[in-house]
């Protein structure tokens, strides 16, 4: 994805969800470079009410529903049948023309409502679950430290203390109250294409 792209993404979703003052949505994004540093995007985003909330880096394994719900079934399911051709017919490879078809079956059977809905439990999205990954499963590095330091720009985190003890659900918590709000603040409700504040 590059930032015209994600400009263009970012009023698609605009005209589908139709966000508004009464109606916020939050937006969660992974880090890529198109999201966090898309002024425009970011722009456009502010100006149609949606909170846009970027995953902290090396987090997405636990945080990102994609990650957790889709990418894994849709591996199994497009390399089962690749490798079950390669037993039955050894010698013969996998045709390029093949692909489609083995990449529209993997996708039909991963990518479901139900594996949706699980995957943002997973992560502890939706339903908001702030407790469900224990701390030492974050336990940060001098690196992860730095870098989560550098996400956020002097005087924005003044009040966003990160120690050695940090992890990826505190600094996503953390950054909500150093923007104002608390968790107990946050009303989220699903739509089919968001979530609303």
């Amino acid at each position: 994805m590059d930032s015209d792209l994600f400009v263009s993404w970012i009023q698609h979703f605009i005209r589908h969800v139709k966000p508004g003052e009464t109606n916020p949505n939050l937006l969660i994004l992974d880090g890529h470079v198109s999201h966090t540093s898309n002024l425009k995007a970011i722009q456009i985003a502010k100006a149609n009410n949606i909170v846009a909330l970027s995953l902290p880096p090396h987090c997405t394994h636990k945080l990102q529903p994609l990650d957790v719900g889709f990418f894994k079934p849709f591996q199994t399911y497009y390399d089962q049948p690749i490798e079950s051709r390669l037993r039955q017919r050894p010698g013969f490879g996998i045709l390029p023309s093949d692909i489609p078809s083995l990449v529209n079956t993997a996708f039909s059977r991963s990518a479901s409502i139900e594996t949706a809905v699980s995957a943002f439990r997973k992560c502890g999205i939706w339903p908001l679950d702030v407790n469900i990954f224990p701390d030492a499963e974050y336990a940060a590095t001098d690196i992860a430290c730095r870098e989560t330091e550098s996400l956020f720009p002097i005087g924005v985190n003044d009040t966003m203390p990160v120690s050695s003890e940090s992890s990826c659900a505190s600094v996503i918590l953390t950054s909500s109250v150093a923007l104002g709000s608390t968790s107990k603040d946050l009303q989220v409700s699903a739509s089919p294409l968001g979530l609303r504040l």
